[in-house]
């Protein structure tokens, strides 16, 4: 017998069992007698309890069971990347990280769940829409592949950059996107880089303006002028 049905069974037999027994306990109080027939419907109606209970505790050990199956794949299937990977099952709403996605913000597995409001409250809010923008256009099959850079909070509060890559993995009958997986990789570094590049370029442009004497606009800032009102 499967550890699934067996769960079921004792739980339904443990339902009729203590329904029963506290119905006949009742009547030999109240008529002071127990007949079958008084000790039958409690004992269904415990029974049809104690097998609900079971199922319901059968289907949160399948559910954690395929989370930790997922996980373990995406251990393996990433395991020798530099990227944390993680996967995304739309249809139970439940999301997959493997350890290296949570040692980059300085999480361990237990401290994140499995909900995507998890994962949205360490996302900065600025960058959240640009977030879901992204991937809903490539669930909607306008890109052929999700990407998005965004800031994400660490543990000790400072704010990195990540490069998200994703795309779907698997569609169920009807061609809905099931699976949606990829992997993430820090790039504050190179953002970082890029900003100060960014800012030494504006210097650079505002110093060709401007009089290193003087600190008045230029020659050339007024030409430059002159040519956008003209355009």
């Amino acid at each position: 017998m499967k550890p699934a049905h067996r769960k079921k069974l004792i739980a339904t037999s443990l339902g009729a069992l203590v329904l029963g027994y506290f119905a006949s306990m009742q009547f030999m109080f109240i008529i002071g007698e127990v007949r079958f027939s008084y000790y039958l419907l409690p004992a269904l109606l415990g029974s049809a309890v104690g097998y609900l209970i079971g199922t319901l505790i059968t289907r949160k050990d399948e559910l954690k069971e395929q989370l930790e199956t997922a996980r373990t794949q995406l251990d393996n299937l990433y395991k020798d990347s530099a990227s944390g990977s993680w996967q995304w099952n739309l249809k139970t709403k439940t999301l997959v990280f493997d350890q290296h996605w949570a040692d980059m913000l300085g999480y361990s597995l237990e401290e994140i769940s499995s909900l995507p409001n998890s994962w949205e409250s360490l996302i900065h809010p600025e960058d959240l829409d640009s977030c879901y923008h992204d991937i809903e256009r490539h669930l909607q099959g306008e890109t052929e592949q999700y990407q998005n850079t965004h800031r994400m909070r660490h543990k000790n509060g400072e704010w990195l950059y990540m490069l998200d890559r994703g795309e779907i993995k698997s569609r169920d009958a009807k061609d809905r996107p099931v699976i949606f997986a990829g992997t993430q990789t820090n790039v504050t570094q190179r953002k970082k880089l890029e900003i100060q590049l960014l800012e030494t370029r504006q210097k650079l442009s505002e110093y060709a303006l401007t009089d290193s004497l003087t600190g008045l606009k230029n020659r050339k800032a007024m030409t430059t002028y002159l040519e956008q009102v003209w355009a």
